[in-house]
Formats: C-alpha cells, sequence, structure tokens
C-alpha cells in the first residue's frame, strides 16, 4: 500500500489527497504537522531530503514531489480515465501539471502567503508584494481563461488530474483575494466545476481548520441540529471499583449488567476540531500514533 506523508492543509499536500481520492488509490496516511515543523525532522528528511509535502513511499519507490506522487497513482490505477494513456493526451495533462508546478504555483502563492498566512501571523499583508505580482499572475489567469472557454476541463470534456494540480495553488481563492470575476471561464471551471467535485470538498475541512479558523468556526456553529443518535443503556450501579474488561475474567463478573434507565445521545462529527481537543478540557485528545 502507498504510504503518503502530508498535512492536509497545504497546497499541495491537499492536490494528492483530492487526486488519491478521485483516482480510488488505497493508501495509509502520515500526518506530517507543518506548522510544527514536522516536515524539516531528521526523521522524515530521511524520507525526503528536500524537507517538503506531500512524499509517498510505496516499497523501495520514494515519490516527493505532489504531481509525480498523482502521476505515479493514475498509473497504478485500473482507468485511464483521468491520465490518458495515449500520448498525445497524456502530454496535453502533462504540459499543465508542468505549467502548474513551473509558474502557476508561485504566483498564487504570493497571494496566498500576503492574504491567508500573514493574518494568522498576526502581521499585515505587504501590498507592494501583490502590486508586484498582479501583472504576472493577470498574465497566467488569462492563459487558463483562454484554455477553459474551449473546454470544459482543462484537457477537454473529462476531469484529470491536471485540473486539481491546477486548481490547487488557488484552493482558497476568495481568501487568497484573487481577481476571478475578471475571468468568468476560469471562475466558471473552479466554483461549477472543481468546488463541486466530492474528492475536493472532502478536502476542505482540514484546509478551513487550519487556515481559516473563523470561518471553520462559523460553519461549526451554523450546522444544523445533528440528526445521527444512539441509545445507550447504562451499566448498573455496583458499589465497588469498576473496570472496563473486553476478555473473560472473573474480576468481570456483576459489573457489566446491564442497567434499566436508556439514554438518546446525539452523535456529531468532530473531526473539524480534531487538534482543538484537550484531555483536561474534553476528557480526551487526539495524537498521531507511531508504530
Amino acid at each position: 500500500m502507498l504510504e503518503v506523508y502530508l498535512d492536509p492543509c497545504t497546497v499541495n499536500s491537499r492536490k494528492v489527497l483530492a487526486g488519491l481520492d478521485l483516482l480510488g488509490t488505497q493508501y495509509h496516511f502520515n500526518h506530517v504537522d507543518y506548522f510544527t515543523g514536522a516536515h524539516k525532522s531528521p526523521e522524515y528528511k530521511k524520507i525526503n531530503p528536500h524537507a517538503t509535502v506531500p512524499s509517498a513511499v510505496d516499497g523501495e519507490c520514494t515519490i516527493t514531489e505532489s504531481n509525480a506522487i498523482l502521476q505515479y497513482a493514475a498509473d497504478h490505477s485500473p482507468t485511464d480515465r483521468y491520465y490518458p494513456k495515449d500520448l498525445k493526451k497524456r502530454a496535453d495533462v502533462n504540459r499543465w501539471l508542468l505549467w502548474e508546478g513551473s509558474v502557476w504555483f508561485q504566483s498564487c502563492y504570493v497571494y496566498l502567503v500576503e492574504y491567508v498566512v500573514k493574518p494568522l501571523l498576526k502581521t499585515e499583508p505587504d501590498e507592494s508584494v501583490i502590486a508586484e505580482q498582479a501583472p504576472r499572475w493577470n498574465q497566467l489567469a488569462r492563459i487558463l481563461d483562454d484554455q477553459l472557454s474551449k473546454t470544459k476541463w482543462l484537457t477537454g470534456d473529462e476531469v484529470t488530474i491536471a485540473d486539481l494540480a491546477v486548481a490547487s495553488p488557488m484552493h482558497l481563492h476568495k481568501a487568497q483575494r484573487l481577481p476571478l470575476d475578471k475571468y468568468l471561464n476560469l471562475k466558471r471551471w473552479m466554483v461549477e466545476g472543481i468546488e463541486k467535485l466530492p474528492c475536493w470538498q472532502k478536502t476542505q475541512g482540514a484546509v478551513d481548520q487550519a487556515l481559516l479558523p473563523d470561518r471553520a468556526a462559523a460553519n461549526d456553529s451554523h450546522q444544523a441540529k445533528p440528526d445521527v443518535h444512539a441509545t445507550l443503556n447504562y451499566t448498573k450501579d455496583v458499589e465497588k471499583l469498576t473496570e472496563l474488561h473486553f476478555y473473560e475474567t472473573d474480576k468481570a463478573k456483576d459489573i457489566h449488567e446491564p442497567g434499566d434507565d436508556p439514554h438518546q445521545i446525539a452523535i456529531t462529527d468532530g473531526w473539524s476540531r480534531a487538534k482543538s481537543f484537550s484531555g483536561d478540557k474534553h476528557g480526551f485528545s487526539l495524537h498521531d500514533f507511531k508504530t
């Protein structure tokens, strides 16, 4: 099974997670906390000496570039729907993968740093940096907009791994303040295409939690009341110290008898707040489990 090492909130990590889901690739997830610098640890640098995320390992094969991970996973997929084997079609996908990694990522990243990362660090964006980058970003956006005036997706009528790759650097386009209203074909592709893909939607929560905490909190507070419930029948009261036993033992005799006072409780999804749980406040916390 493919071992992937990443932090779901980063641009290229999100790209890989969405791509693996699109491809139906089975993998084992290893969390590398970007904000605590885990990607720079000696242990991780043995996997990826560049100290970047994501990385993937399949046996003796180690892959350290996000688009290369998508290509590798797609080559092992039973279908070539998302990465055609036809050489001309594949070349078209490859050119967008290379374009994203060589020019598009860098330009979008300027907006991400200034308008998303800096506010997280309680610093003000530098508008002169944005002004300097704006002509380049608009030049690249026009290239995309022109292409998407001809096709539904970047390379035709079907989504490919190239679409996810190119969408990832602009994944927080509203918070990045990218002027998509000037490029209606690009906006249509992103809003009505990419953001409607289930594989993309599944990766949104972790991004919001890490990079847009105010939006994540608002989403939590505006969620509808949970409609999943469970009925629990607590064990009967006993006048002695009790322990949980998951095997037959005399110590468990008479302490696991069901009570007669069932309670219905609501079950809510707390994964979007996983990192915020603490033992002192909530009675439990979640951490990476290392074997």
